[in-house]
């Protein structure tokens, strides 16, 4: 006996449940993103989860402009040359038995504050350094102790060398605290030797002007003179001179 199929009534075939049609945004989910063809220079993107950046654990970057910002660190520059030199240590450092410092020129500082900024950083080791001044070189007498340089220094430091001269033999051999105008109101002239300032000093009393030379010379002992004026007056020998101040 051979098969046969029913056909269905048109009662039946209603029945039936008809799909709906899927929409076209429907069909792409189910078909997932497109596969790049051979050669295409677009690259392949991630899929899934471990694709999308965790906003909370993501590190910013830093913008060029902050980068530009960041301090340099530079080496501290050898600043020992020079003809005003001290020795920078420290009281905590030399309370431990440490004399650890450095020779410092003071030549080309333009103040108190700058020098003060270098010796700092000098010593950036200690959070609040009290500096202590273990040897010096180069500067007139008083103006430079353990604790302090004195702040005439950088005043006399730019003098015309005239004054400077003056002022620091001044300083050096008649008033460790003497300013300028002290050494040029006592100033009586400088020559490099006793007997060169006493011609000098002669000459400008007017006392040989009239006299002939070859007398003076027969006649007139100027080692002795020179000693017995020399006892008048403070005789500093300073930059390879002397200079001499009455009072």
């Amino acid at each position: 006996m051979g098969w046969f199929f029913k056909k269905k009534s048109a009662d039946e075939e209603e029945d039936k449940p008809v799909r709906p049609e899927r929409t076209q945004e429907e069909k792409k989910d189910l078909l997932g993103p497109p596969v790049p063809e051979l050669g295409s220079d677009t690259p392949e993107e991630p899929i899934g989860e471990a694709s999308i950046a965790d906003p909370a654990t993501a590190e910013p970057e830093a913008a060029p402009e902050q980068l530009d910002m960041l301090p340099e660190t530079k080496p501290l520059e050898p600043r020992s040359e020079g003809e005003y030199r001290v020795y920078v240590g420290t009281y905590a450092k030399y309370n431990n038995g440490d004399l650890k410092g450095e020779w410092v020129a003071l030549d080309d500082f333009a103040d108190a504050e700058e020098f003060d900024e270098y010796i700092k950083q000098l010593h950036s080791d200690e959070e609040d350094p009290e500096f202590m001044y273990q040897d010096q070189e180069g500067f007139p007498k008083g103006m430079v102790s353990e604790t302090s340089i004195d702040e005439s220094f950088w005043e006399w430091k730019d003098m015309e060398e005239g004054d400077r001269n003056m002022l620091g033999a001044y300083r050096e051999g008649v008033d460790a605290e003497g300013t300028l105008k002290d050494a040029q109101d006592a100033y009586s002239g400088s020559a490099e030797s006793d007997r060169a300032f006493a011609e000098e000093w002669v000459d400008s009393m007017g006392g040989l002007s009239e006299v002939g030379q070859q007398t003076l010379e027969k006649h007139f002992d100027w080692d002795s003179f020179a000693s017995e004026l020399a006892m008048d007056y403070s005789g500093v020998e300073y930059e390879g001179e002397t200079y001499y101040f009455h009072g």
